[in-house]
Formats: C-alpha cells, structure tokens, sequence
C-alpha cells in the first residue's frame, strides 16, 4: 500500500517512506496479495525477490543514479538473533554476494552488531563493477552497495541500496534517511 512517499506492507507490518524526488519502482510481488498461509508459503521462491523498491533518477528520468530494494525471509525456527546466528548469517551473505557478482565483490565494511528500526541488523558495504552496453560498446561501472539485514520478528528484511562509487551521482543522506525512515511492527 502506497500513500505518497510511504509505503506499507501490513502482512509484514514494514514500513518504508522514499525521499522527496524519488520514486516507488514496481514490487516483483506482493505479500498481502500472495500469503495466504505464512506457515504454507514458499518463501524459498519469493525471498530473493523484491516487495518494494524505490529509485531516484537523473533529471530526465534516464539514468539511474540511486536504487533501493527489499527483500523479506521467513526465519523458521529462530529465536533470538545472538551474535554467533549473526555473524553466521553475515558470512553466508557474503558469499551468495561473491557468488552472484562471480568473486568481483571488494567488501569495505561488515558488522553484525547494527540496529535499523529498533531491530538488530547486519550491514555490509561492498564494491563490484557492472558491464553497461552503451551504442556498440560496453562500459565498465563501478557501483557501491549498502546492505542491512534487519531481523525482527521471525523475519530478516534485506534493504540494498545501490549507486555508482562516484560521488557526484548519489546523496548518502537519501539513504539515511531512507533507513530511518523504516519501521517494523
């Protein structure tokens, strides 16, 4: 559910507000619309995909300059999130990351001990480049990722945030602001 610059997802109870020039993007599905059972879904099938994206272009809307997605994972039989489930989890995230960028992640900042929306959370800053096809050609870019694991409740919401490594082509302070502004519960 979308009112403005916020968006809502009451099957999850998340909450998400997008800085004032950007935009929603289109959700690859939706919770409300697909969870019937939570105790029957596969979340096997839906974790890896988007509920909500939000995106930021440049002045004609061509170019993307700043992108935020997540994504959210049944924790099934998980209590409390200690530091060793924690630093395990990381550790796995790390690798899919490496994984799915073919080893061509240089990994600037891990930590297991954050707190987004008053939940515990993992943050992971990472480098890797991206093969653009531009008129014939194609052009090496080097993008800066930002990842929080959020656990609360059973659940670990993955907030990625994305921009070049140039810093003339994002704000940071959108995405602080777009962590802060989130909410769980």
């Amino acid at each position: 559910m979308k009112a403005g610059n916020e968006f809502y997802e009451p099957l999850l109870r998340f909450r998400i507000a997008s800085p004032k020039d950007w935009k929603f993007t289109r959700a690859v599905w939706s919770p409300a619309a697909q969870i019937r059972d939570p105790d029957q879904f596969d979340w096997r099938r839906y974790a890896p995909l988007p509920f909500v994206g939000l995106a930021r272009t440049d002045a004609t809307g061509a170019q993307l300059q700043q992108l935020v997605q997540v994504t959210a994972d049944r924790l099934t039989g998980v209590g409390v999130v200690d530091d060793t489930f924690a630093r395990i989890h990381l550790a796995g995230h790390i690798t899919w990351m490496k994984l799915q960028n073919g080893g061509n992640v240089d990994i600037r900042t891990v930590s297991w001990t954050e707190s987004v929306a008053g939940h515990r959370a993992n943050k992971i800053v990472a480098e890797h480049t991206v093969y653009v096809p531009d008129k014939g050609f194609v052009h090496a870019c080097r993008m800066l990722g930002r990842v929080y694991i959020i656990f609360a409740a059973g659940m670990a919401f993955t907030v990625t945030m994305v921009s070049t490594t140039d810093p003339r082509s994002y704000r940071e302070s959108d995405f602080e602001e777009v962590l802060q502004s989130i909410s769980i519960g």
